[in-house]
């Protein structure tokens, strides 16, 4: 018979060490900085967009519909193997215990999350004149209340293995945290919170009448979800590092072919043509540049100060050029590349000048894109002179020793 505890131990401790020596690679001291810029960077927008808010502005909704979603989507990852399935499944009658002490850590996990972004919407909260802290606080312990009767409800969902119906509940679900948590910060708090007690017995009561003495836990759908779960994680990680258990997805994206068409079929030139096509084609880096080319138009349309709008556009060359770092040895374990008549020095600055010639392209587009919003030539040449410098030195010194 199975020790269920020394099992959950194990899985925890495995799981803790792997992710906690990948979080040190990934937010090492220069990215905090960078980090903790943005996040001063979105607070100073958070409340210069509060105080130019309009009466009409339906803060009560966004809070409704932003809660709404914390208190659904809860991930559920249970720290079982595809082994399981052979040498624990036929036990499953003796690992409560050890599905007890997961959903305790899920729980604590969410209920973070949800203070987190509780707190998050406080100003947004008390600028709408909703409520005050104290009724904010009980407000508090009502979502954290919500958030656990919600992480039993997901989990008793682990018995459907039907993904259509799985997202049809989620759906409904979501639909109806969203109204009532509107009526609790909108119209009346306690009656909002009677109509949420009704519902979370009829759920409670239907759902363990219908799925749990019916339906067994499905395994299989507990270790598919752990295993995108870390996929999800690795990828993050592979932006930062190199990540060996990540499996790299191969991405046509035929649309993209005209890039790869520009680079000249010559002997110099192997090595960014196989970085530019790694780049389009290969992992999540061109998606990563994307996202991070979006957000730092975003937020730079909220402001027109010239050194904010310096700063944002820093952070974001250096955000995209650290992720692009695993890029460098990315064709290292391919034996065909290593074939190659190439010399590792030529590798370098093939690599070296991509990284830059990504970087200007974003510091151009960012630069125009700041002479659109604020009319004013002067500060978006300023900007793309000063990025420019910052991305030559980024590229030449600091990306430089570090592949060396």
């Amino acid at each position: 018979m199975i020790n269920v505890k020394e099992l959950w131990k194990k899985r925890f401790d495995e799981t803790r060490q792997e992710i906690s020596s990948y979080a040190r690679l990934m937010f090492n001291d220069h990215f905090m900085i960078v980090i903790l810029f943005m996040l001063i960077a979105g607070a100073y927008l958070y409340q210069q967009s509060l105080d130019k808010m309009s009466p009409s502005f339906p803060s009560s909704i966004v809070i409704a519909v932003i809660l709404g979603l914390v208190m659904v989507i809860t991930p559920i990852y249970t720290m079982l193997k595809e082994p399981d399935l052979v040498f624990r499944w036929p036990q499953s009658h003796h690992m409560q215990p050890y599905f007890n002490r997961t959903l305790l850590v899920v729980s604590s996990i969410q209920s973070f999350i949800v203070i987190v972004v509780s707190f998050m919407l406080l100003p947004l909260y008390l600028a709408s004149e909703l409520g005050s802290k104290n009724q904010f606080f009980l407000l508090l312990a009502v979502l954290l209340a919500m958030k656990i009767f919600n992480v039993y409800w997901t989990w008793v969902w682990k018995r459907v293995y039907d993904v259509t119906l799985h997202r049809i509940e989620l759906f409904f679900r979501l639909l109806i945290h969203i109204v009532l948590l509107y009526v609790i910060i909108e119209k009346n708090f306690v009656q909002g919170m009677m109509l949420w007690g009704i519902v979370a017995v009829i759920l409670t009561v239907s759902y363990y009448g219908m799925i749990v003495k019916k339906h067994s836990l499905k395994w299989e759908l507990l270790i598919e979800e752990q295993k995108t779960g870390m996929l999800r994680f690795y990828k993050a990680a592979n932006q930062f590092t190199d990540v060996q258990k990540l499996a790299m997805q191969v991405r046509p994206r035929r649309y993209m072919t005209w890039v790869l068409k520009n680079v000249p079929f010559q002997q110099p030139y192997t090595y960014l043509y196989m970085y530019t096509r790694a780049f389009l084609r290969a992992g999540d880096y061109f998606g990563m540049y994307i996202r991070l080319t979006v957000l730092a138009f975003i937020i730079a349309s909220f402001t027109n100060q010239f050194y904010f709008l310096l700063g944002i556009l820093i952070a974001t060359v250096y955000l995209i050029g650290y992720q692009l770092i695993p890029l460098y040895r990315h064709y290292d374990h391919s034996m065909m590349v290593q074939l190659y008549p190439v010399k590792e020095e030529d590798k370098k600055i093939a690599y070296i000048n991509f990284i830059l010639m990504l970087l200007i392209i974003e510091t151009i587009l960012y630069s125009a894109l700041v002479w659109i919003f604020t009319k004013s030539w002067v500060d978006a040449a300023n900007i793309l002179f000063f990025a420019s410098m910052f991305s030559f030195w980024f590229a030449f010194k600091y990306i430089k020793k570090r592949i060396d």
